[in-house]
């Protein structure tokens, strides 16, 4: 089972995540959502009805949960994900919106009765009726081809909806009203977000921030301003906009007195680090936080209750670690150490913060904790342990050797079931893509090194220049390089794994998908057969 999306309530007694079990049979999959106690006591599944129910967010008031979903009820069924709220006491879920274009994602207002959400909407039509009829009228079209004249119309995996935009909208709960507020602006959301970690709702309820593309051609990897919007009278004011900065996932602190962000500097150099901002929203000054700090700000940020600390996941060496950054010292240092931290989140309670960490390793998938100040994390859910006491799995080593330009490497080696030194094994070579990206601690569901090994091969992945968690300089360094100071790495991974007595030197080999395909390319057109 995959466990995502954690969330805790706001008093920090209860959290919710989604869960998703496969039928290898019937080749499908499906998506609950799952009550967890903080305290301890066993998890209760949430949502029995959907497919796929995600994204869930409590209330400010903590009595209802959102939740994005497609199902059928009252004998409608939706065409596009929609909001549901659900009670944690139990119930079934109501739909919350009927909006045509769907419901990409969303954030709560502190008022508990109104909901921010972006969709991708047609900016020339003007209120939510136009948009569903649009949508109508789009379900029926006969034509599957796709015709734009727009530079970036793919992200990824997918084409961007035809001829629309993301725009954030505001749903009223009680009502079912939908405004648009962007409506007859040029504003959109990055055409690449994914989440709802790109605007925030200040604590006032009465404004928002967000980031976007300033240019007037919206291009991936052109730098974002941010611009925060008054909702009443629908005024907008950007907040930072400079060509040399990158602005990202904006967050509003709970005094409402700052906005945090992650700002690079590719002003300087394309490949520069996340760094965090913040902006003084009463002098409207903003400045980037932690300089000397040689790792990379992951997203979405989180606020202490206190607002004088920023909790945020960075790697640091093939692992994936939640960070706490104090303001004030300018201070950085691991609140909860990975494996890999895949989600978290932040409450108070007892007047202290109480984090929710998901978290997996190379040696188990992701598990959920309650971590308070003091204590050992307390584990909150069991869903994969039965299953996993019937799979065996083999050893996890890491290593350090000498690579390109004398630095040192790391590798990772995955050893099969039941290893055995005293025989000849089979050395594969798994290379991650990006190139920024790391292999490490963690139990990737796509590239596991584990299935790999199960065949009685050993597995390595090395950390070649350019993989992330090992500093600027070492990232950067690849640059007007591509292949060869990766290909050294590797092959000084392999002349470390041939000097092993376990290793079989007629049957190495390598493989890699992305950046790491075309590393086996470049290998294969650079280095003599073995």
């Amino acid at each position: 089972s995959r466990i995502g999306g954690v969330a805790l309530a706001p008093d920090g007694r209860r959290a919710v995540c989604a869960v998703t079990s496969y039928d290898i049979d019937d080749n499908s999959s499906r998506t609950a959502l799952w009550l967890l106690h903080t305290e301890g006591g066993a998890p209760r599944q949430l949502t029995h009805c959907g497919q796929k129910d995600g994204q869930a967010a409590w209330s400010p008031q903590g009595d209802r949960i959102a939740f994005v979903a497609r199902r059928e009820q009252q004998g409608h069924k939706d065409t596009s994900p929609q909001l549901y709220l659900i009670h944690p006491d139990g119930g079934e879920a109501q739909r919350a919106s009927h909006f045509g274009p769907g419901v990409e994602s969303f954030k709560w207002m502190p008022d508990g009765r109104r909901i921010v959400f972006a969709a991708w909407v047609w900016p020339q039509l003007a209120g939510a009726a136009a948009q569903n009829k649009q949508q109508k009228a789009w379900d029926k079209r006969k034509e599957t081809g796709y015709a734009t004249s727009q530079a970036q119309y793919r992200y990824w995996d997918h084409n961007i909806p035809q001829d629309r935009v993301l725009h954030l909208l505001l749903l009223d709960t009680k009502t079912g009203a939908i405004t648009d507020l962007f409506e007859g602006t040029a504003y959109e959301l990055p055409r690449e977000c994914d989440s709802n970690a790109t605007y925030d709702v200040h604590p006032g309820g009465q404004r928002l921030a967000f980031a976007h593309d300033p240019a007037a051609t919206p291009g991936l990897g052109q730098p974002m301003a941010l611009t925060e919007l008054r909702l009443r009278g629908r005024r907008f004011k950007t907040l930072v906009q400079e060509t040399a900065w990158d602005l990202a996932v904006p967050r509003y602190s709970p005094c409402g007195h700052w906005l945090a962000a992650a700002a690079a500097h590719v002003g300087r150099a394309h490949t520069a680090f996340n760094q965090l901002a913040v902006v003084d929203l009463k002098t409207h000054q903003w400045r980037a936080l932690g300089e000397g700090w040689d790792y990379s700000v992951d997203s979405p940020l989180r606020w202490s209750a206190d607002s004088s600390a920023l909790y945020f996941t960075a790697d640091e060496r093939g692992r994936c670690h939640l960070w706490r950054h104090e303001l004030a010292s300018g201070q950085f240092h691991i609140a909860h150490a990975g494996g890999s931290v895949q989600g978290f989140d932040v409450a108070t309670a007892h007047g202290q913060d109480l984090l929710l960490v998901a978290a997996d390793s190379a040696r188990h998938p992701t598990r959920v904790h309650a971590v308070r100040p003091g204590a050992a994390p307390l584990r909150l859910e069991h869903f994969n342990d039965r299953l996993l006491r019937e799979v065996d799995l083999g050893e996890v080593q890491e290593v350090t050797l000498q690579g390109a330009l004398g630095d040192a490497v790391q590798m990772w080696l995955t050893f099969p079931p039941g290893f055995n030194r005293r025989r000849k094994h089979a050395v594969t070579h798994v290379i991650h893509g990006g190139p920024y990206a790391a292999a490490g601690d963690t139990f990737p569901w796509r590239w596991n090194p584990h299935v790999f090994a199960a065949a009685g091969q050993v597995i390595a992945q090395v950390n070649f220049h350019g993989s992330s968690g090992f500093g600027w300089a070492f990232r950067h360094s690849l640059i007007g390089r591509q292949g060869e100071l990766e290909l050294q790495d590797i092959e000084a991974g392999t002349d470390w794994l041939l000097q092993q007595a376990w290793a079989d030197p007629e049957r190495v080999c390598a493989t890699g998908g992305s950046y790491g395909g075309f590393l086996v390319a470049w290998m294969n057109g650079h280095i003599p057969a073995w």
